[in-house]
């Protein structure tokens, strides 16, 4: 090691000693004291900090020339500088800016190069620790949609900023304490962006945790004011009819479905009602996975009715909605059909019969009352569990073809219908005995 380092270590050994000799008395030898002065203390890491090397000779108004070094520790700060004299003072200073790391620096000075005392190791009037602390970073944290209907697409940005310019780093998103993905990289101008999966119904804390990139910015956390507020999504429910108008006795299926109302998204799940005139048609029926519940009737009466479907959601996720259609019913249709006897003799007696069945279904109906007539003769006949209605009767008119006809003149919930065909009254055969 040689002569100056040497110096140098013991300088850094006994600078808190000699510290407080600052009344030493002047030497007629050469310089003997120096200072450091800076222009902040504390600094910040980055900050660019004046420092002013200054050397006191010990002859008044001779102010020493030469260089000097200064050290951060053992390290050399710099290239050595030149003292420039301060006319009409013993002192000389150099001036040279800087930027520190965070932490703690202890600054000192070596002086050389006086053209009369040479290189000599001075005394130093304070002891100088320059402590520098990282500046810190501010995260702010925003919701493009505050609050936001459950399913609707949501994004967050989280601001990075460093004494108002934009911080580089990474941003950590939360919601509700767990992490919202992975860490999301901040761009140029500081901001991170995170769309997240659909939050339930609820206010949801959310948070933003900063990591710089730069050793010299500390990190920080950001949470969004009053957290992400989502509250439940409107439904809109339907209800279709498999026939309408339809006739009255027909089996009809009433259809529900259920959609969620725009911005909201999802698939609603729970139960529908199906109402006819406010009285429930069968039990709830289950709404899961986007199904289409749906309930079948015959018992609907003639007239107009109005089908509704309630829903009932299982989910705080989505409100419930309801839905109506009208339905038409209208009598239904007959059909008549005569299958009695085609003719009978005079004065016999002769079987006349009809069925009465449905239109639609060609299922019979029975409990109605039907007419039937040939000639003079007539009888009236409700229809049996098999639509048939059938009397006797006995012909009183001259032999010959008559018509026969079978009606039904209808009732509040069945249209009328009729039939009519040819019937022959043929003469009584007789015989004669001797």
């Amino acid at each position: 090691m040689n002569t100056k380092w040497a110096c140098r270590v013991a300088i850094l050994g006994v600078v808190v000693m000699t510290a407080g000799l600052g009344a030493l008395p002047a030497s007629a030898a050469g310089p003997t004291f120096g200072l450091i002065i800076t222009s902040a203390n504390p600094a910040i890491a980055g900050q660019s900090v004046r420092i002013a090397l200054v050397v006191r000779g010990s002859t008044p108004f001779v102010p020493p020339l030469g260089i000097v070094q200064l050290f951060d520790g053992l390290l050399p700060l710099g290239p050595p500088l030149v003292l420039s004299p301060t006319l009409l003072t013993d002192h000389s200073e150099a001036v040279l800016f800087r930027s520190f790391t965070p932490g703690t620096h202890l600054l000192t000075l070596n002086y050389s190069g006086d053209p009369f005392f040479g290189d000599l190791p001075i005394f130093m009037d304070d002891l100088v620790t320059l402590v520098v602390t990282a500046p810190q970073s501010t995260t702010t944290v925003s919701s493009s949609t505050n609050p936001a209907v459950y399913g609707q697409s949501v994004t967050w940005t989280a601001s990075a900023s460093n004494s108002g310019s934009p911080a580089s780093g990474s941003i950590q998103f939360k919601a509700d304490g767990a992490n919202a993905g992975g860490p999301q990289p901040v761009d140029a101008s500081g901001n991170a962006f995170f769309s997240p999966s659909p939050l339930s119904v609820g206010n949801h804390p959310i948070s933003a945790d900063f990591t710089s990139s730069d050793p010299n910015v500390l990190d920080s956390s950001g949470s969004l004011a009053g957290g992400q507020v989502v509250t439940a999504a409107d439904t809109t429910s339907n209800v279709s009819s498999s026939a309408s108008p339809s006739d009255f006795g027909a089996p009809t299926t009433f259809t529900a479905s259920v959609s969620v109302n725009s911005p909201g998204a999802g698939t609603p799940t729970g139960s529908v009602q199906f109402q006819d005139n406010g009285t429930d048609l069968g039990l709830p029926q289950s709404l899961g996975g986007g199904g289409h519940p749906s309930v079948t009737t015959s018992s609907l009466s003639v007239g107009s009715h109005t089908i509704t479907v309630a829903f009932t959601s299982d989910s705080a996720n989505f409100n419930g909605s309801a839905g109506t259609t009208t339905q038409i019913v209208q009598k239904a249709r007959t059909t008549l059909s005569y299958d009695g006897a085609a003719g009978a003799d005079f004065d016999d007696p002769g079987i006349l019969s009809a069925r009465l069945t449905r239109t639609d279904s060609a299922s019979p109906v029975a409990g109605q009352t039907v007419t039937l007539t040939m000639g003079s003769e007539s009888c009236s006949v409700v229809t049996d569990a098999n639509g048939e209605a059938a009397c006797t009767i006995t012909p009183s008119e001259p032999a010959g073809a008559r018509p026969v006809t079978a009606v039904f003149t209808g009732d509040a919930n069945y249209q009328s219908s009729s039939d009519s065909t040819s019937f022959s009254v043929t003469r009584e055969e007789t015989s004669t005995t001797y």
